[in-house]
């Protein structure tokens, strides 16, 4: 999906939104449960959305929602290194590459350091 389309297809969630409240961009108007089933028809392309496939852009808002979760915090997302430290991640590679073959198959537990812990 390229950026020029990524526009319109927030706008038609926007309409389709305003017309039956069951879209995640409504979640202001919407409880929980009703965000949650509205991500879900999204996911199985049972959203009617016009102009463009539901399930597709489903996934492109699960793939850069996963970007944002694991990047580098620098880069916005991320904030205060939770995912990171969800996972056990300990940030620049550069950090702890001396000490992968001492680790090998061992818990390797350290603070994440992020690109702007070296700035």
């Amino acid at each position: 999906m390229g950026r020029s389309a990524k526009p319109n297809r927030n706008t038609a969630i926007s309409s389709r939104s305003r017309r039956d409240n069951s879209s995640p961009l409504a979640s202001s108007l919407l409880a929980a449960t009703e965000r949650e089933d509205a991500l879900k028809a999204l996911e199985q392309g049972k959203a009617a959305l016009e102009d463009f496939d539901g399930r597709a852009f489903f996934e492109a808002l699960l793939q850069i929602t996963m970007e944002g979760f694991f990047a580098d915090p620098i880069y916005g997302g991320n904030r205060d290194k939770a995912s990171w430290r969800m996972i056990g991640f300990p940030g620049l590679p550069a950090v702890y590459s001396k000490l992968i073959e001492e680790y090998r198959n061992k818990r390797y537990a350290a603070e994440p350091q992020s690109i702007a812990d070296f700035s």
